[in-house]
């Protein structure tokens, strides 16, 4: 699928895989106010963009959404729900215009299987996910906070290691043309995964979890965070 839409782009997928392993690096930098955090764990196939000069200071956010719906925007770009046969999925919670475009700052959060589901590769025993990392202009969105469901993930628990609280897990998008797709990120799930490439904790999803492997991903996430202290007190300053 991913092949048919880079020879129907043109070719416009450019240098080889980049992949990011788990170290001690966190970020590189800020971008008016939004900081690029590291993606640990997953690997990267750069678009290419006309005019890139234009964007190359705009913040990056990542869009979370199924292999087929990806490569849709990959041919065709970005748009509105509601424009070029673009349906609503989850709701359009915060949305005044019910055709709003939503992204994140974080990866963890727009590879959250609600937004970016698993694809199985191999039966019971690896699956993968993409989500697109894009720019944004400067001052086009209005920040909300996660609005995912307690049984989704647990409201004391960070989505993210680089967000203190999940108050600013969604960025809400209305013109188009404010949106520029940069890059495709990948990573592969289940006990067949390279560890070396996309981490340990991606491996400990077993054949028995097959039936429930979505589930049993952030069950396994929201346990390593809540081990590691990244939970949100409440009454603290900013906490949900």
């Amino acid at each position: 699928l991913f092949a048919l839409a880079s020879q129907s782009m043109g070719g416009r997928f450019i240098g080889s895989w980049r992949a990011f392993r788990i170290d001690g690096k966190t970020h590189y930098g800020d971008r008016h106010g939004v900081r690029y955090f590291k993606p640990h764990g997953w690997v990267k196939r750069q678009l290419h963009v006309e005019d890139y000069q234009r964007v190359r200071d705009w913040p990056i956010v990542y869009h979370g959404s199924s292999d087929k719906n990806v490569a849709k925007i990959l041919l065709t770009g970005m748009r509105r729900p509601g424009e070029g046969g673009v349906a609503i999925s989850h709701g359009q919670a915060g949305s005044s215009t019910h055709r709003t475009m939503y992204f994140s700052p974080s990866i963890y959060f727009s590879a959250h299987p609600v937004y970016a589901p698993f694809q199985e590769v191999e039966l019971g025993r690896k699956w993968f996910q993409v989500v697109l990392q894009c720019k944004v202009r400067p001052g086009s969105w209005t920040v909300r906070q996660n609005t995912l469901g307690y049984r989704h993930w647990p409201r004391d628990v960070c989505f993210d290691p680089n967000f203190p609280t999940n108050d600013e897990m969604e960025f809400l998008l209305e013109d188009q043309d404010h949106v520029v797709v940069i890059a495709l990120m990948y990573r592969e799930l289940g006990c067949d995964a390279n560890a070396s490439v996309f981490g340990n904790l991606v491996t400990q999803i077993e054949p028995e979890h097959a039936e429930h492997a979505q589930y049993r991903w952030t069950e396994l996430l929201a346990e390593e965070h809540r081990a590691r202290g990244l939970v949100i007190i409440r009454g603290a300053a900013g906490a949900a």
